[in-house]
C-alpha cells in the first residue's frame, strides 16, 4: 500500500504586498445601465438596499458626473472614470430618500472605512449616516438647513464630541474626504477633509464598530444642484497597526506570555502559530486548530485554517503546502494538490487539500511564512 512517509513543518521568512479588503466605485460595470437595486460592484460588501424606493429609483438613484454639482463642470469632481454615485429629488417629494448598504464583515481593529462626497447646494437634509451592528448610528456627516438653518452648514454629528460644525462656508464645489479608523473593537477615530475651493479638517473619536452604511436625502429641491454625489467606498488596513499586538492585547496577555514564541496554554502551538491558524492561545486547542489528514479514496487529505488573502498579506503570513518525492534531490512542487474544498469563516478559510498516493514515498511540506 503506498504511503505518505512523514510531514515536514517548517517557520520561515518572506515579504509580502498589501491588498484592499473592499471596495466599489460607480464605474463598475455593473452600474453601467443605472444603479438598480440588485447592482453590486465591487467587493467586500453586500448588495445595495433600497427598500420601497428600489420601483421608483430612476427618479432618486443614478450615475452621472460629479462636476455637474456646481453648474460650471469644474475640474473638482470625486468622479471615477467620470460618474459618481448620486442621490436626487427630481418629483420634489417630501419623502426620506434612503438606500443601504452592509459590510460583508464588520471592521475589525487595524480596519478603516473611507469614501468620497461631493455636494453644492445645502438644500434640506443630505449625507451619510455610518452604523454599529444593530443598526445605531455611530457617524453622521450631514449638510443642509440643520440646527442653525440659512441653507449653509456642514456637520459631524453622533459621535462622542459634541456636534460639530465644519468650516461651512459656502463654495459651490465642494468635495469631502471621509475615513473611520477602527482602532478596537469598540471604538476608534474618524476624520473629514474638505477641499473645492475651501480647505478644511476636522477629526473626532467614535464608539462602536462600522457595520453599514445608510446614504439619504429628504427635503431638498428638485433643483439639479441640491444633487449629492458619493463615490470611492473603500475598505483598508491601517498603515503600521500592530495587529499582533492588537490580537495580544485581547486576551490581556503581557510580559513573557505575549511573545511570539511563547505557548502560554502549552497545547504545542506558539503565539505566532496560533495567530495564524485563528486559534485562542489560552485554550489548549491544538486539535481542533492545528492541521489535520486522513487517507481517502487512495487520496492524502489534508486541512488547515488560513487568513483570506487580504489578511495573511497585511499580517505578513504565507501558507506554504509543497509535495516531493525524495528528500535526497528534492523537487518542492503544488503540482497535483487539489484544493478541494475552501470554507469562509470570520475572515479565515478551512482549506482541504487533496494529494494522490500515486508512488511508493511522497513527502508533504507545510510552511508558515512569517514577514516578520
Amino acid at each position: 500500500m503506498r504511503k505518505l512517509t512523514y510531514i515536514l513543518f517548517v517557520l520561515l521568512s518572506c515579504l509580502t504586498v498589501q491588498a484592499l479588503i473592499a471596495y466599489d466605485d460607480a464605474s463598475d460595470i455593473v452600474y453601467s445601465d443605472g444603479w438598480d437595486n440588485m447592482d453590486n460592484g465591487g467587493n467586500g460588501f453586500g448588495a445595495w438596499v433600497m427598500n420601497n424606493w428600489s420601483n421608483v429609483q430612476s427618479n432618486y438613484f443614478g450615475i452621472s458626473s460629479s462636476t455637474d454639482n456646481d453648474g460650471i463642470s469644474s475640474t473638482n469632481n470625486i468622479d471615477t472614470d467620470n460618474v459618481a454615485f448620486k442621490i436626487m429629488n427630481p418629483t420634489a417629494t417630501n419623502g426620506y430618500i434612503e438606500i443601504f448598504r452592509y459590510l460583508n464583515t464588520p471592521l475589525n481593529p487595524g480596519e478603516k472605512f473611507s469614501f468620497k462626497m461631493d455636494v453644492n447646494w445645502r438644500d434640506g437634509y443630505s449625507g451619510i449616516r455610518l452604523r454599529d451592528l444593530g443598526e445605531i448610528t455611530i457617524f453622521r456627516l450631514e449638510v443642509g438647513d440643520w440646527q442653525d438653518g440659512g441653507g449653509d452648514a456642514t456637520w459631524v454629528a453622533d459621535t462622542n464630541e459634541e456636534n460639530r460644525k465644519i468650516n461651512s462656508e459656502y463654495s459651490n464645489d465642494t468635495q469631502y474626504l471621509v475615513t473611520l479608523n477602527q482602532l478596537s473593537p469598540s471604538n476608534g477615530n474618524w476624520n473629514v477633509i474638505r477641499t473645492g475651493g475651501i480647505t478644511d479638517y476636522d477629526s473626532g473619536t467614535y464608539t462602536g464598530k462600522v457595520a453599514s452604511l445608510q446614504l439619504y436625502s429628504s427635503l431638498v429641491s428638485s433643483n439639479l444642484y441640491s444633487d449629492i454625489f458619493f463615490n470611492n467606498f473603500s475598505v483598508d488596513f491601517i498603515p503600521d497597526f500592530d495587529h499582533y499586538g492588537n490580537w495580544i492585547s485581547s486576551y490581556d496577555l503581557s510580559g513573557t506570555n505575549s511573545l511570539k514564541s511563547s505557548d502560554p496554554d502549552a497545547d504545542g502551538l506558539n503565539n505566532e502559530t496560533e495567530f495564524a491558524y485563528g486559534s485562542d492561545p489560552l485554550i489548549p486547542d491544538n486539535d481542533s486548530f492545528a492541521p489535520s489528514y486522513f487517507i481517502q479514496n487512495n487520496n492524502f487529505v489534508y486541512i488547515y485554517r488560513r487568513w483570506r488573502e487580504a489578511y495573511a498579506e497585511e499580517y505578513e503570513i504565507t501558507y506554504d503546502l509543497q509535495i516531493t518525492d525524495n528528500l535526497i534531490y528534492p523537487d518542492w512542487t503544488v503540482t497535483n494538490i487539489t484544493i478541494s474544498n475552501s470554507i469562509d469563516f470570520d475572515n479565515m478559510y478551512t482549506v482541504t487539500n487533496s494529494i494522490p498516493i500515486d508512488s511508493t514515498h511522497k513527502y508533504l511540506r507545510h510552511r508558515l511564512l512569517f514577514g516578520n
